[in-house]
């Protein structure tokens, strides 16, 4: 039934995987980042051109190229604006790592990060969207781009008029499939932090679920800037940046947190250092990088080669222990290896990509489009799956692990604990303060009942006896059967507890269990001693008193004639 089960669950991952691969084929046959009818004007033709190198007429942007622009170069393109009109007219151009100064017949209508490039201070790239005048159509614009970094940009791309109203919502239309991929990564990875967070407070240890949840929102957050989408939500082009950046650096990270509880105490050194090491350069690299962006040492958009760098090493380092565990057959998890070789492939290609970008390398005006977003929810999934599958291996062994607990410490006829447990008890008393009651119980009769009924009779008064016993120590006592027809009770809280009572009580139940079940006739010796009496001995040494005390008692009995 096991192997069945396993069986059905792994289908139903396969078939999830199938799934998402088949929604992604499907999502790249069809354009998705094919610009929907909506009015717009692409400002592509006729413009005029100055840079380093002369001054170009007539130039088409999409085809126009120059020499890289290191720090301080300037660009300055010109045409005159269409007399083609759109309602609520709104501007958006593309600067990268470039101050932006707009002027529509010679006024300045817009500018960005001009005082931030002459102090040396990060710019950032992206779309920068900003209103028109209603007015503009024949006017004269100008924009004037001073590069901030020494980034290899050669190319420009063509400024569009929207629809302010409609803009956003139809960029988000035409991104819907890669936008919904991305919320879907975010929402679920935010839900995996959260639940894994709440389950590692009630100390269950879920701390890597949470990992795997900030990891699939840091891809998100990092996907969403890297391809624009957040500009649906914000036109702040600083913090879209230091989003995606610090997404791509945090990412990383919580990818290696995932494997701590597994790589950090291996028997293999090699394999521990190499694991290490990999976590450390990361998490030094991040300080470094942060520090020297916050001093202007160094920008932030400066360090993505290091960082390239890096993930090239722990993507390679986390394969080859993988690769190492699969060789020597020490690799439990198929999940966690389909999803390792999933994220590294779909990751180094759309890094590769984005890395391109950054250089300049574009073909058309078009951009790269993204599957880190895809090959995160794979992974994503499949680490979800490796947990639950080591959760539930887990549980499956601390139920075992319970059970023989339970052997090891309890009476299997009463189920109640046995001498051991009791021993135990006795021990962790000794290093108390408090006082406390050791009682000792014989059950008169077995013998005879085994002889004259069976031994199923025996057993049944043994188990009358433990209901007589739990009823009159309650739970906040302890009982426990030492062997054959003995038992015995540990009492605390004597401030609140009278003995004499309690012994009371317990004559009191076997005379109503007696009614119930007239055929045994169940009848006990006691006896007990309070650490109070004697209180240089230690507990074992006052427990021989109870008993000797609970003999006393059976031989008197004997001699009155009752059951022994």
């Amino acid at each position: 039934m096991k192997t069945i089960s396993q069986k059905i669950k792994t289908v139903m991952a396969v078939s999830a995987l199938v799934i998402l691969f088949f929604c992604y084929v499907v999502t790249a046959v069809s354009d998705s980042r094919r610009e929907a009818e909506t009015p717009n004007i692409e400002l592509i033709d006729h413009w005029e051109m100055e840079t380093k190198d002369g001054i170009y007429s007539d130039v088409k942007l999409s085809e126009q190229s120059f020499d890289t622009l290191k720090r301080g170069d300037s660009v300055v393109i010109s045409t005159t604006l269409p007399n083609k009109t759109i309602t609520n007219p709104m501007m958006r151009l593309f600067s990268n790592h470039c101050s932006v100064e707009v002027f529509l017949d010679g006024e300045e209508i817009f500018e960005y990060g001009v005082e931030r490039t002459l102090n040396n201070k990060f710019i950032g790239y992206g779309f920068l969207y900003f209103a028109l005048p209603y007015d503009y159509p024949g006017k004269k614009l100008v924009i004037r781009y001073i590069s901030s970094e020494s980034i290899d940009t050669k190319s420009l791309r063509a400024p569009t008029i929207y629809d302010s109203t409609t803009m956003m919502v139809n960029y988000a239309a035409v991104n819907r499939r890669l936008l919904a991929m991305n919320m879907f990564l975010m929402v679920l990875g935010l839900g995996l932090v959260v639940f894994g967070l709440i389950l590692h407070l009630t100390k269950q240890r879920a701390l890597r679920l949470a990992s795997v949840g900030a990891f699939a929102f840091s891809l998100s957050m990092w996907s969403m800037c890297s391809y624009h989408l957040m500009d649906i939500f914000t036109n702040d082009m600083l913090f879209k940046n230091y989003l995606e950046y610090y997404s791509l650096f945090l990412a990383p990270l919580f990818f290696l947190i995932y494997f701590w509880t597994d790589l950090k105490n291996r028997d293999t050194i090699s394999i521990r250092a190499t694991y290490k090491s990999l976590v450390v350069s990361q998490i030094l690299f991040l300080i470094v990088v942060t520090i020297a962006h916050a001093t202007d040492r160094l920008h932030i958009s400066a360090a993505i080669w290091g960082q390239l760098a890096l993930i090239i090493m722990e993507t390679v380092g986390i394969l080859a222990i993988c690769l190492n565990d699969v060789i020597h057959k020490t690799f439990t998890s198929k999940a966690l290896f389909l999803g390792v070789v999933s994220i590294s492939a779909f990751a180094l290609v759309d890094v590769a990509l984005f890395f391109f970008q950054k250089l300049g390398i574009e073909t058309n005006n078009r951009h790269f489009s993204s599957i880190t977003c895809m090959g995160a929810i794979v992974f994503v999934i499949c680490l979800v799956w490796d947990y639950y599958l080591e959760h539930e291996k887990a549980k499956e062994e601390a139920i075992k692990t319970d059970a023989l607990e339970r052997l090891a410490y309890t009476d299997p006829l009463t189920g109640i604990p046995n001498r051991r447990s009791y021993d135990d008890r006795l021990k962790a008393l000794e290093e108390k303060p408090e006082d406390f009651a050791l009682v000792a119980v014989d059950v008169n009769g077995l013998k005879h009942i085994n002889d004259t009924l069976g031994h199923e009779m025996g057993d049944l008064l043994i188990t009358s006896m433990a209901d007589c016993l739990k009823k009159t120590f309650g739970s906040n006592s302890m009982i426990a059967r030492m062997g054959g027809d003995e038992f015995a009770a540990i009492v605390t809280d004597l401030q609140y507890k009278d003995m004499d009572s309690i012994i009371w009580k317990l004559q009191s139940e076997i005379e109503i269990k007696n009614e119930e079940q007239p055929m045994l006739h169940i009848s006990a010796a006691y006896g007990y001693c309070k650490r109070s009496e004697y209180p240089n001995m230690n507990a074992k040494e006052i427990y021989r008193i109870a008993d000797s005390r609970m003999y006393v008692r059976k031989a008197q009995m004997k001699r009155e004639g009752k059951r022994s």
